[in-house]
């Protein structure tokens, strides 16, 4: 179903009727607030908004994230499909009912108790408060990330961060009152507000050599400092590396595959299996990839 609201965008909704708060379908419309990224449910007749978009069953759900159809070619991850039962490893993937996944929303996992997540470089921002207050200790950024907004990973257990390329801005206090005592840049000096890594224990902040706009003003009073061999933590990985090492291989990506369909899971799903320079090594993170891409 099609809803065009305030005349102008399209929402997308897939099998609308199994909301919840759904009383008459021909009578139901969206109303959004995109500024805010609010979505609330509202039936003509009615003076006020009668359920909000949190409180329905939606349908736009898999591998217990929940997503948000805005367009044919843009999808939003909305958070945890059930709040009480989050997965604690996630693989956010780039796509979602064969649409590109383009954004976090405002909230969507704060004060979750998920500790790792792998962004994919589809999604241009991460919104304010994305993942506040969680109890993430590790998150991968892979390139063609550009923004991460307010109060994103405010007060969570990260310790150390690796910035893509593609990142331009970091606001205000968005990872201040972690954890953080290490941070790496790939790319040129993104904009980053005074107090994006307040409250933390820096103790070194790196770029790489050749980038512009470095040093520039402290962060967080550590003058960041050149480093001359640069890994390349943000390529674009195949599909089928499962291992992430860079390459496809029949007896490390492939049994890993066949190990998953036949129901392993655990140690038994990785066991003298991986590449020897494999970069994703937890059975926790390989079937939170491999989930993220099944149908």
């Amino acid at each position: 179903y099609n809803w065009i609201v305030g005349g102008e965008t399209e929402f997308l909704i897939d099998n609308i009727t199994n909301m919840e708060c759904q009383q008459d379908l021909a009578d139901v419309r969206i109303i959004s607030d995109l500024e805010n990224y609010a979505v609330r449910i509202w039936r003509p007749g009615y003076s006020e908004v009668i359920d909000s978009y949190d409180a329905c069953s939606d349908s736009n759900q898999n591998n217990g994230l929940s997503y948000f159809i805005i367009s044919d070619d843009d999808v939003r991850v909305n958070g945890c499909a059930n709040a009480l039962d989050c997965p604690s490893n996630i693989v956010i993937p780039d796509t979602y009912s064969n649409r590109q996944v383009t954004s976090i929303l405002e909230g969507g996992f704060s004060g979750s108790q998920i500790s790792s997540v792998e962004v994919p470089g589809t999604i241009y921002s991460i919104s304010e408060n994305a993942f506040s207050e969680s109890a993430v200790n590790q998150v991968t950024l892979n390139k063609g990330i550009s923004e991460i907004r307010e109060y994103a990973f405010y007060g969570t257990q990260l310790t150390g961060l690796n910035f893509p390329e593609t990142l331009i801005y970091i606001g205000s206090n968005s990872f201040s009152f972690s954890n953080i005592n290490s941070i790496h840049f790939e790319g040129n000096r993104p904009d980053i507000e005074y107090d994006a890594f307040e409250g933390n224990d820096l103790g070194t902040v790196t770029y790489c050599s050749g980038a512009t706009g470095w040093p520039g003003v402290s962060i967080d009073g550590v003058i960041p400092e050149p480093v001359d061999t640069c890994a390349n933590s943000n390529v674009f990985y195949a599909t089928f590396d499962i291992d992430q090492n860079g390459s496809v291989g029949a007896l490390s990506d492939g049994l890993i595959l066949l190990r998953y369909f036949f129901g392993l899971r655990g140690e038994g799903l990785i066991a003298n299996v991986l590449a020897e320079d494999a970069t994703r090594t937890s059975a926790a993170d390989i079937e939170a990839y491999i989930e993220s891409h099944m149908p």
